[in-house]
């Protein structure tokens, strides 16, 4: 009985020791993925200077006349083969989100208690990257592969998710953005909030149980917080034109370059936001648009710059059919006001 007393204690002993070290060798992979990260972002930093200065210079010249842009593609082109035959990479995909001050509050409150026998908290399956505060305080867990989004489990819910409860394992830290989402205006959980009517079309293509999407399911309190403030005057140029803007960059989404794939990306967004009221310094003019803006860029797949490819080519195409529907739909409209005449 003794013998069996000691080795159940030995066993113990050893487990303590392995979860020691085991979250020694977690924490030492951490500090070694931040140091690394940290550089990364110092040169990114400095690329993004770059990238800026070398836009701005090039819509100078291009308004003063001094080169044209057919001229501008063919240096680009030799820029983009150089590269190939250097087997130059993409840049890696750091993110951290910016900090929120003064705390908000979700606009909406919502019984999770209530809904869960519905939704068992998918929700807890949305992505969305961490603030430098809340990776440093350590309490909640980040994405090895890919900082420093919110880590998710082989299920696609968030590490933290208690699958028997639905509840948070770090409730009282968990991160601002969970703190202030409001499932009540997200279209893409909920086809009719108040009759509790989940949006299964959505969840099922964008919240697999393999794992969620990039750019689709992001968790946001507010989308579009971008302004229009930021883009280079040939991007305004295009985004003020509408629906030919989006025509014009549609296969950039597919360029070799990331910086091009941004620019295109911006363009893309900001037509959207046109269509949906935004006015620039001055915001969304509809209560809605900031709705409907989330929702359509949601519906047509992961465009953005940095998505795999062949997420992006799934959402060129949904973009490309979108297109033609607006196209058409103009023409109906041509035709209906010429009868009208």
């Amino acid at each position: 009985m003794n013998d069996m007393n000691e080795q159940s204690s030995n066993s113990e002993a050893r487990a303590d020791i392995q979860d020691s070290a085991l979250g020694k060798l977690e924490r030492q992979v951490e500090r070694g993925s931040l140091f690394t990260h940290t550089a990364l972002g110092r040169n990114s930093l400095r690329l993004a200077e770059v990238e800026s200065f070398t836009y701005g210079l090039l819509d100078v010249f291009l308004a003063k006349g001094l080169i044209t842009a057919e001229e501008v593609t063919a240096a680009v082109e030799n820029i983009r083969q150089e590269s190939a035959n250097r087997g130059d990479v993409p840049e890696p995909g750091v993110a951290l989100r910016m900090e929120e001050q003064p705390e908000e509050q979700p606009t909406v409150k919502v019984d999770c208690g209530a809904r869960m026998h519905v939704c068992h908290a998918v929700c807890c399956k949305l992505e969305f990257a961490l603030t430098v505060s809340e990776v440093e305080a350590g309490k909640v867990k980040w994405d090895l592969g890919r900082p420093y989004f919110i880590r998710h489990d082989t299920n696609g819910f968030c590490t933290h998710n208690d699958r028997n409860t639905g509840g948070c394992g770090v409730y009282n830290d968990r991160p601002t953005v969970c703190r202030t989402y409001s499932c009540a205006e997200d279209t893409r959980i909920w086809k009719d909030f108040a009759r509790v009517e989940l949006n299964t079309e959505w969840l099922a293509e964008n919240l697999s149980a393999v794992y969620p999407r990039f750019v689709t399911a992001l968790m946001q309190s507010g989308h579009t917080r971008q302004s229009l403030e930021d883009v280079t005057p040939s991007e305004l140029e295009l985004i003020e034109s509408g629906v030919s803007g989006v025509r014009a960059v549609l296969t950039l989404l597919d360029d070799p370059k990331v910086a091009t794939r941004k620019h295109a990306q911006r363009v893309l967004e900001g037509v959207v936001m046109r269509r949906h009221s935004w006015v620039r310094e001055q915001g969304y003019q509809d209560p809605t648009g900031e709705e409907q803006t989330r929702a359509l860029l949601a519906a047509n797949g992961n465009y953005q710059a940095n998505a795999p490819l062949e997420e992006r080519r799934e959402s060129i195409e949904k973009w490309r059919q979108w297109l033609e529907m607006q196209e058409q739909n103009t023409e109906k409209n041509k035709k209906q006001n010429v009868a009208a005449c």
